[in-house]
Order: structure tokens, then sequence, then C-alpha cells
């Protein structure tokens, strides 16, 4: 791993349950407005003697009123008894890679669904994406299949605040909720619903960039030029070039927890994965939290 002195990842990584500063359930708010909350079916009156119907099930919807954004769809994941309906970004509702900005504001929570690629590498010959994340926004993968990766080119903007962390976690975690401001207080109590030592219950992030890197997929090309490049974790793609500024984006009081998955016994996923990422990039006050492999890791970069 290449990592210079010139790095301005200044983050604060813990496996414990401790909050980001001046963060607790109590003053974390989601922004915007959410859908309608129905709980229970109304139909447990018909089972009669036969056990009754499924009374404990929850339906949270996070949809706006005016639909969902341009570039997500509208899906659920269930967990528990709790199904959570919200905007989501996927790679099979936009029809491969994000090549185009992504603003998700205004949304509560986010659904993942799948490898969700923003930038396509610049293969596309387009401008390259930024995806933005909002404060105290709940971002929610359902298995080691849902994570992100930031192509080389594309950047992430995830700007919490002290009192609105962004909160990247599982759908396990907030199985429990049955309101709004359950699933904010969920997310944010550092105990899964799962189990307080669960892990691995959703893929995590995973940000390419351009910047020097000195272990090349051909032994031939010379560490730090352009043709040097790495194949990714987790089949994420190429990282590596010669930009030692390059910008892969800034993420700041953002907690990812419950993530991790084991792709095989090389080959596994970690709450963040940084490869070749440049020192124009700003990343800090961020928790990694109970997560299945490394909490971060790097593969080269500046």
């Amino acid at each position: 791993m290449c990592l210079s002195k010139n790095t301005r990842f200044k983050l604060l990584v813990s496996s414990a349950i401790s909050l980001l500063a001046a963060c607790s359930a109590a003053d974390v708010a989601s922004p915007g407005s959410t859908g309608p909350v129905t709980i229970g079916d109304g139909n447990g009156g018909n089972g009669g003697g036969n056990g009754g119907g499924n009374d404990d099930a929850v339906m949270l919807d996070f949809v706006p009123a005016g639909g969902c954004l341009a570039g997500t769809v509208s899906d659920s994941i269930t967990s528990g008894n709790t199904t959570i309906t919200a905007c989501t970004i996927s790679n099979a509702g936009a029809g491969g890679p994000i090549v185009n900005d992504l603003d998700l504001s205004g949304l509560s929570a986010v659904i993942i669904d799948g490898p969700v690629f923003v930038g396509d590498d610049n293969a596309s010959g387009t401008a390259a994406p930024t995806i933005k994340f909002a404060p105290g926004q709940v971002v929610i993968g359902a298995s080691g299949n849902d994570y992100i990766v930031i192509a080389r080119g594309a950047k992430i903007d995830a700007q919490g605040t002290p009192s609105q962390p962004i909160i990247f976690t599982s759908a396990a975690d907030i199985a429990s909720a049955t309101t709004e401001s359950e699933l904010v207080a969920a997310a944010s109590d550092g105990v899964s619903a799962s189990g307080a030592d669960s892990n691995g219950e959703w893929g995590g992030i995973i940000i390419n960039g351009r910047a020097p890197i000195n272990d090349c997929n051909d032994d031939n090309q010379t560490g730090g030029t352009v043709a040097c490049v790495k194949s990714g974790e987790g089949a994420s793609g190429l990282f590596g070039g010669a930009s030692a500024s390059d910008d892969s984006g800034t993420m700041r009081y953002v907690r990812v927890q419950y993530a991790g998955f084991r792709v095989n016994d090389e080959d596994e996923l970690n709450g963040i994965t940084f490869q070749g990422v440049g020192s124009a990039s700003d990343f800090e006050f961020i928790q990694i939290h109970n997560n299945l492999d490394d909490g971060v890791e790097w593969f080269g970069g500046t």
C-alpha cells in the first residue's frame, strides 16, 4: 500500500458502540417528508380459531408524495415484521451504471438494491457523475450483494452533521422500527435488531480513484503510471493511474455499520474500501461499526 503524507483522510474508525460526537437517537432527525405509515394489516380478526392474522406486520412508506426522484425507483425490503418502501438506487433500475448526477436530498430513507456502480470508468464518454446523500438520511442494504461502488472519475458527496450523521446500515438493523422516528433511532442506537454482535448484513462502500498504485495487473507496467491499474475487490472495477490529486468526493459525519461480505477466502468487502484514491478527496469524521472484515482498507492512493 502506498500512502503519502498529503493524504487528507481523517478517519475516526470505531468498532465500539460509541456514537459520533453529539449524535444520539434523541437528536438525530431525518430530512424531507414521508408517505403514510400503516401499522398492521387489519386482518387479524379473520383468523378465528386458526391463530389469527399477522397483526404485527408493519408497513413503512418513505416514498415522497410526488413519487421517486429521476434515477431511482420505488421498491420494498422486508426484515422481520417490518416492510420498508423507499426510493431505491439500482443499476437494474437505471439500466446500467449511474452516469448522471443523482441528488438524493429530501429522502428520509434510501434502499440499495444489488451492486450499485456510480460512473462507468468513463467508458461511455459522459461526464463523471456525483451521487449526493443528505444529512440525517438512512441508507439501507438487505444483503451482502447490496453495496455501492464509486468508479474512477465519479464522486460521492455524503456530508452529514454532528447531530444528523448519514447512516449506512442493514435492513436487519432496523427491523424493529414501526415509525420514521423509530427507524432513525434504531439505526442510531449501535445495536442491530438481529443481535449486538451482528455484522455482514450488507456489502459496504467501495471508492475507486486514479491516484498512483504500485501493484499492477500487468507486471510489465511501471507503478504510478497511467497503465498501472488493478482490479478491485468484489469485482468493483479498475483503480489506479497517475493522478496524485484525483478527487473521489467528500464524506464527513458518516456511519457505516453491520457491513462486510466474504466473496471468497481471498476477496472480502470492507466497511469502506479506498482503492487508488487521490489527495483531493476529503473523508473525515467517519465511524465504522461492527464490520465483518476490515473497517477501512486502503489499496494505494495518495
